[in-house]
């Protein structure tokens, strides 16, 4: 485990144990160090939509998508953030992106 992935098991810790607002500042402090770090967008915006924060979550996306464009989870949830914020034919287009990534990922194909 590298160290650099220490913050990211914190956030994914305090997450789990339901301290959302702590886990979203632990995951802004690493973006404000790390701007390039997609898997924290991606653990950004899935905590954001888990709050209902479309608009927030589908900024995250897209910055996890810019920078892991082979990742099929950055692209699932700006699918579903884009469902969330009442865009549904840009949400089929992420879907379909993520599917072709991992086609047999069955979150991914019951989307």
């Amino acid at each position: 485990m590298a160290a650099e992935d220490s913050p990211l098991i914190e956030a994914r810790s305090l997450i789990a144990s339901g301290r959302g607002q702590e886990a979203a500042a632990k995951l802004r402090g690493i973006l404000l160090a790390q701007p390039g770090a997609g898997d924290a967008w991606l653990m950004l915006g899935q905590l954001l939509l888990s709050v209902g924060h479309a608009a927030e979550a589908l900024e995250a996306s897209s910055c996890a998508t810019a920078l892991m464009p082979q990742s099929a989870a950055a692209h699932y949830l700006q699918g579903r953030a884009l469902k969330a914020s009442g865009d549904p034919a840009r949400a089929l287009e992420a879907y379909s992106r993520a599917a072709a990534i991992s086609p047999d990922d069955p979150a991914i194909l019951c989307s």
